[in-house]
């Protein structure tokens, strides 16, 4: 990335991240300097599947990053026909 912005005449490199995962997409990509977008389904954020092995511990773990995530949230889309205009109001 810092190559990069050398070849670019020293401008930070902008890129955004579109990912369905608050954690793992949205938090991991800010955290890499990236506009994340997030693709969000009709799916629940916050329910854990019935089969899930995660320790009470893990669970609560993760629920923290994906508060923490939402706030970083640059654009919200439910449909990829929607990522063009989320992407102009980034920019």
């Amino acid at each position: 990335l810092r190559r990069f912005e050398k070849l670019k005449g020293g401008r930070p490199a902008t890129w955004v991240h579109v990912g369905d995962d608050l954690a793992n997409d949205v938090g991991a990509s800010a955290a890499c300097s990236a506009k994340p977008i997030w693709f969000c389904c009709d799916d629940p954020v916050d329910e854990t599947p019935k089969w899930s092995t995660a320790t009470t511990e893990e669970l609560e773990k993760r629920a923290r990053l994906n508060e923490e995530a939402k706030k970083l949230v640059k654009a919200k889309i439910s449909s990829l026909k929607e990522l063009p205009s989320a992407v102009a109001s980034i920019f």
